[in-house]
């Protein structure tokens, strides 16, 4: 779903305030925790606090402490020009289609 480029914006305030709702960030990076539960992103973040919990087994592993990892579901990919392009086509075709 994600990959390293991609443009994202953030639908969900993370918990502790890492990420904000509405903000835009760029993903570097796309990883799965080591117990392959969840799918994380690297968006630029720093942390010292290297110490990770799964959110679904509970499983705590040592993550990089280079970069804050955030759980995917936070975030929403944002359109290229040329996808928002085709979608207002496909929709003014389906509006013009339906009279």
């Amino acid at each position: 779903m994600f990959k390293p480029g991609d443009e994202v914006i953030c639908i969900q305030t993370h918990s502790q305030g890492v990420v904000i709702k509405g903000k835009i960030y760029t993903v570097r990076d796309v990883v799965s925790s080591p117990c392959g539960c969840m799918s994380l992103l690297d968006v630029g973040l720093k942390t010292n606090r290297p110490l990770r919990e799964c959110n679904v087994c509970g499983n705590v592993w040592n993550a990089d402490n280079r970069a804050w990892l955030v759980g995917s579901w936070l975030f929403k990919k944002l359109l290229t020009d040329n996808e928002e392009k085709d979608l207002e086509e496909a929709i003014s075709e389906l509006l013009t289609g339906a009279n």
